[in-house]
C-alpha cells in the first residue's frame, strides 16, 4: 500500500509540474483579476484545451494536501488506475505542446 502511495504522490507533483512548464511556456495570465498563485486558474487561462485539463486535474488537489501533511489518501484500484491515466495522458499532452513550440522557434534551417 506504501508504494502505491508513494506513486500517487509522484504522480499528483507531476501533475503540477506539468502545468508550471505550461505556464512559463505560454505566459499564463490568470482568468480573471490579480496575479493567481493556483496553477489550476493559471492553466485554465491559457487556452479550452487545457482549461479542461485544468478542470480534470484540479479534482485531484484535496487529495495530494492530504498526502503532503502525511496523510492517507482513500483511492480504490480503479481510482488509482484513472488518476495515472489522466496524468500520463496531460503529461504527453504537454510534451507535444513543448515539442510543437521548440519546433516552431527553431530556424527553418535546423528542422529536419
Amino acid at each position: 500500500m506504501r508504494s502505491v502511495l508513494k506513486i500517487v504522490s509522484v504522480r499528483l507533483t507531476c501533475r503540477l509540474r506539468g502545468a508550471g512548464a505550461l505556464e512559463e511556456l505560454y505566459g499564463a495570465k490568470p482568468t480573471r483579476g490579480r496575479r493567481s498563485r493556483n496553477a489550476w486558474q493559471l492553466l485554465a487561462g491559457i487556452g479550452a484545451e487545457w482549461a479542461e485539463w485544468a478542470t480534470v486535474l484540479s479534482q485531484y488537489s484535496l487529495r495530494r494536501a492530504v498526502l503532503d501533511v502525511g496523510g492517507g489518501v482513500p483511492l480504490s484500484s480503479g481510482e488509482a488506475d484513472d488518476l495515472l491515466t489522466k496524468v500520463g495522458n496531460f503529461l504527453d499532452d504537454t510534451h507535444r505542446a513543448v515539442m510543437r513550440v521548440r519546433a516552431e522557434s527553431l530556424p527553418d534551417s535546423s528542422v529536419m
